[in-house]
């Protein structure tokens, strides 16, 4: 799915969470069974362009690269639901 040109940066974190938990979640309350998540994403794209949806919110932990490993082990030990990886 293309994202169109000039996003507000600030959506990094929600069009990553489209394109993984949100479109799972998306399909687990309308329908339930195997996700085909990226046949929710043109749905749910302008809903997160315009600010309607936020599930970037999901991230509570931001680490760099070198931060991989404890991010991973955060969210094992049940200390961070997601994380998010800025170089």
């Amino acid at each position: 799915m293309v994202v169109p040109a000039g996003f507000d940066q600030a959506l990094i974190p929600s069009l990553l969470a489209l394109s993984d938990v949100m479109s799972t979640g998306y399909h687990a309350a309308v329908t339930g069974g195997v996700a085909p998540a990226r046949a929710y994403i043109p749905t749910l794209l302008p809903l997160v362009l315009d600010g309607t949806i936020e599930p970037g919110r999901v991230f509570d932990r931001t680490v760099d690269l070198d931060g991989v490993p404890d991010g991973y082990r955060a969210m094992a030990d049940r200390e961070a639901l997601k994380v998010l990886v800025r170089p």
